[in-house]
């Protein structure tokens, strides 16, 4: 064979070698990379976690008295919460139960999410079992942590919210 050709072989065998590394590598990536749902079952009675800090401050948490259902009674207002996501996510869903003594009436319920500029995005829970969802695109993302807010503001002295403890939050990419 001439150089030529024998040049023009070489080539295309580190061409097709070259495609045949990156096919591979990128199935081994794939593989390899954080799923896109990351969910976290929250455990109230466990206020810091690997992954979740709260409800805090925790002198506005008691524990619930509901009924001998598992709860933890939210006795003043503003509390906080973070959880951690170690990857980027789009949206974040919320869902959960709470309790409220059918005297108080209606309540002003919020559960917010901290933006890039410090302020709170709020949305209403309307009713006792709800689903929230936050869109994450401006979020603030501190040491790959959430900042939630829960608010009641119409919450009168010496009265209390049952939280119950089935909440669930579910990132998506």
């Amino acid at each position: 064979m001439s150089n030529r050709k024998i040049k023009l072989v070489i080539l295309l065998r580190y061409l097709w070698l070259s495609i045949a590394l990156f096919v591979v590598a990128s199935l081994v990536f794939d593989a390899m990379s954080v799923k896109k749902t990351l969910i976290y079952e929250l455990d109230f009675h466990q206020s810091i976690s690997r992954d979740t800090a709260g409800w805090y401050p925790e002198s506005r948490i008691a524990q619930s008295s509901f009924m001998s259902i598992d709860a933890v009674d939210l006795v003043a207002e503003p509390v906080y919460f973070k959880v951690y996501a170690p990857n980027d996510f789009s949206t974040m869903s919320i869902t959960g139960s709470f309790y409220t003594d059918e005297s108080l009436g209606e309540q002003d319920i919020r559960l917010g999410i901290k933006k890039e500029d410090g302020s709170w995005e709020f949305q209403q829970i309307s009713s006792n079992d709800f689903i929230l969802n936050f869109d994450l695109a401006q979020a603030r993302k501190n040491k790959n942590q959430f900042e939630l807010i829960l608010s009641v503001p119409s919450l009168p002295s010496g009265q209390k919210i049952a939280l119950i403890n089935n909440w669930q939050i579910k990132f998506q990419k």
